[in-house]
């Protein structure tokens, strides 16, 4: 039995796959474009290839190959996952990280976008000289989500503060009330807006500033509610600059021994990606789960390994 080198679809000897007579849709066609404004400023300030600013600089809803890259004789795609997205937030940079596995190769392809135009990391593998396959999921410390995190505290502390105080002059009792609304409004928002933590920090600190300009008046309780805030705010604040973190190390099969080729944010130690953010999604576990039994059954039982795991 034969295999389309598209989509894996199983065919007849002979048979021509459904889906090979489908370059001309309305699909394939969407994916050149047209030039829109945006594209022509691009083109006319030199910003990208003109051949390329007129696509989807992530290659959404594509496979790396056939459709992105060219496939060997005989390659069929067996599964891809959207497996990582990579950022560099001071050089404005960011791709999407494709896994997919062949019956021949493994590729990583991680399309995306910078300043300068569109961005390309490629890495592919043999299958029959994969080792092993190392993949981690941990959180590490941003410098440059720290600074972030604490300018949008001052921001808002500061503005909250001011509105506060301006009531206060006003009117005592209308300026405690309003600290003490702004106070439950950050605590609420912040136990139950779910993982944006940007706007947990930006409420917390409208609550943070008004309580401390209460404090100042020398209440024992408002000193307390502000401690107890801060305490809050800090945690948010850990919250936001531990970020998610995915490492996935290939070894392959070397002579004597294995040489490890990783997917991983930029350090001083390893440049694998050239990005210092390299993050999870919501496929990466099922794919850590799955890659290395897959590359495993191809290996050791051939064709009969990819019916086993072929998407159809």
């Amino acid at each position: 039995m034969d295999f389309c080198s598209r989509c894996g679809k199983p065919l007849e000897e002979g048979q021509v796959c459904t889906c090979m007579t489908s370059d001309n849709s309305a699909e394939n066609k969407a994916r050149v474009g047209s030039p829109g404004f945006i594209n022509r400023m691009k083109n006319r300030m030199g910003i990208g290839d003109p051949e390329r600013n007129a696509t989807d600089c992530y290659e959404r809803g594509q496979l790396i190959t056939p459709d992105s890259i060219k496939s060997n004789e005989g390659e069929i795609p067996i599964k891809q996952y959207n497996i990582a997205v990579l950022r560099t937030l001071w050089k404005f940079e960011r791709a999407e990280g494709r896994l997919q596995v062949t019956n021949k190769r493994l590729l990583f392809r991680a399309p995306g976008r910078s300043i300068g135009g569109r961005t390309t990391l490629q890495h592919e593998y043999a299958v029959d000289e994969i080792a092993g396959i190392e993949a981690r999921r941990d959180f590490k410390f941003s410098l440059l989500h720290l600074l972030g995190g604490l300018i949008v505290l001052a921001f808002f502390g500061y503005i909250s503060f001011w509105i506060t105080t301006w009531d206060f002059k006003m009117a005592a009792s209308l300026g405690v009330i309003l600290a003490l609304l702004f106070m439950a409004a950050s605590i609420i928002l912040f136990f139950m807006v779910p993982k944006v933590f940007l706007l947990k920090l930006a409420v917390l600190g409208l609550g943070l500033g008004s309580m401390f300009m209460i404090s100042t008046t020398g209440s024992v309780l408002m000193r307390l509610l502000t401690y107890l805030l801060a305490l809050i705010a800090l945690f948010g604040l850990f919250l936001f600059f531990m970020r998610p973190n995915l490492v996935i190390s290939i070894k392959n099969k070397m002579g004597m021994g294995e040489g490890p080729v990783d997917i991983r944010r930029k350090t001083i130690k390893a440049e694998s990606t050239g990005f210092s953010e390299v993050m999870p999604t919501e496929e990466t576990e099922s794919s850590i789960r799955e890659i290395g039994a897959m590359i495993g059954d191809i290996q050791k039982l051939g064709d009969y390994g990819v019916e086993k795991w072929l998407v159809r």
